[in-house]
Parts: C-alpha cells; sequence; structure tokens
C-alpha cells in the first residue's frame, strides 16, 4: 500500500523527516521479514556513545527504529542523539519483554506495573522522551499514565514540590488565574 493511501486511511506514520526515497520497498519487505521470523540483532549506539545490541523483534517495536532498518540505516549501528545508555537499557527491556511474552497478557501486565513502580520520577520523565522520540507508543502510555497517576487529586502547591517545580507566577497572578478558573481549584 502506498504511503499516501495509509495516510489518507488515518494510519499514524512516522515523520516525513525519516521518509526515503523508496517507501513502497520498505513496506512490502515487512511482511517478508515477518515470515522469516528474524533472529538479527540490531546495534543501538546511545547519545553517550556506548552500544546496546538488542534483537530485530524487540527494536521494531520503535516505529523510528523500524523504519531506520527497512531503509537499511541500520549498518554498522542506529545512532540514537536523544538517549543516553541507562535509558536505552530500560526501553529495549521493556521491548524484549514484550516480545518474548506476548502469549501471557495478564503477567505482562504485572510486569509492566513491576516495570514503571520500580522506575524514580527521573527515569520515568526520561522514560517518556525517549520513548516519545522513538515512537514505542505502549510504553510512553504507560508512563504517562504513572505521571498523571501521581498527580491526580494533588494541588498544584502538592505537584509543584512533588517534582520540584518552581511557581514563577506572582501574587497578583496567581490569584487572578484561580478568579478566572475557579472551577478548577474547587
Amino acid at each position: 500500500m502506498a504511503l499516501g493511501n495509509r495516510e489518507a486511511a488515518g494510519e499514524k506514520l512516522v515523520p516525513e523527516a525519516l521518509e526515503k526515497a523508496a517507501p513502497e520497498a520498505a513496506v512490502e519487505g515487512a511482511d517478508e521479514r515477518e515470515e522469516k521470523g528474524s533472529d538479527r540483532m540490531i546495534h543501538l549506539k546511545s547519545n553517550d556513545g556506548r552500544p546496546y545490541d538488542v534483537s530485530e523483534a524487540a527494536a521494531r517495536m520503535s516505529k523510528f527504529i523500524a523504519k531506520m532498518i527497512d531503509d537499511n540505516c541500520a549498518d554498522p549501528y542506529i545512532p540514537l542523539y536523544n538517549v543516553d545508555y541507562k535509558t536505552l537499557a530500560l526501553l529495549m527491556r521493556y521491548c524484549d519483554k514484550h516480545t518474548a511474552d506476548t502469549a501471557d497478557e495478564e503477567g505482562l501486565k504485572a510486569w509492566d506495573k513491576d516495570f514503571i513502580n520500580g522506575l524514580d520520577k527521573d527515569s520515568i520523565f526520561k522514560v517518556i522522551m525517549a520513548s516519545n522520540y522513538l515512537y514505542i507508543d505502549v510504553l510512553l502510555d504507560l508512563a504517562c499514565k504513572k505521571i498523571a497517576d501521581m498527580i491526580r487529586g494533588k494541588t498544584p502547591e502538592e505537584i509543584r514540590e512533588a517534582f520540584n517545580i518552581r511557581n514563577d507566577l506572582t501574587e497578583e497572578e496567581e490569584k487572578e488565574i484561580r478568579q478566572e478558573h475557579a472551577w478548577a481549584f474547587v
């Protein structure tokens, strides 16, 4: 299916900046790869220059990396300029688990809960940024839900304290906002 037809059908695609000369060939090749069940290892390189090897199946959970593979841009490695090694290891551990244990849906949900609850706030934000950059939608949703759960029911002051956010509003500005949006402060 040509890319234009996929866009018309409402399918979410990787940004245009990643598009290459022969996208139809990459899409056609995807069916062939799925049939073969590729054992190939993909070599990633974090922004701090450290290599990370991961199975092709796990790497393909990232739409960004999948596009790089399909466009033959994975040799000798795929540079990930916006992801540090520690965060990359977390993301790929998640992807490995999700490609290895797809049959046990309940076990996977429990693993996801343990995985995300085991991260500190700083790591969760790094996972959000990296999974957004790499288009790992299921992990992005999981991490964002965790942050939403952390702020649910808290006052703005409690949220600022929990996330070390400095209040840069003057008393007058804050009073004006509270009056304009009184419904939000009930």
